[in-house]
């Protein structure tokens, strides 16, 4: 894996990967709300998506008895596939910009 260059400062990927974990995360400790599909079709839709999003820290959760592991778990989980997927697309992008060249 290419490093980034290190500048000082967070790269924009870092902040969007600790976004997605941080709300993932939070998500996770609020699963409840979750149990009830809405009838709306409109909300009903990205209700079930998050819901799947979350499967893998409630699984963690059911086995351990607490949602704060799942939530780890799940913001772990989300923080890694987010820098990985912007590693890929930065590095997509940095071929495109040699070919163009």
């Amino acid at each position: 894996m290419d490093a980034e260059p290190s500048t000082g400062s967070i790269s924009k990927g870092t902040i969007l990967a600790l976004l997605v974990a941080g709300l993932l995360a939070a998500a996770t400790l609020d699963a409840g709300d979750l149990t009830a599909i809405s009838g709306n079709p409109i909300v009903a839709v990205p209700q079930t998506a998050l819901a799947y999003l979350l499967v893998p820290g409630l699984l963690v959760s059911a086995g351990v008895g607490s949602l704060l592991p799942g939530a780890l778990i799940n913001g772990l989980i989300y923080f890694g596939l987010v820098k990985i997927i912007n590693w890929l697309a930065m590095r997509s992008k940095r071929r495109e910009n040699k070919t163009l060249s």
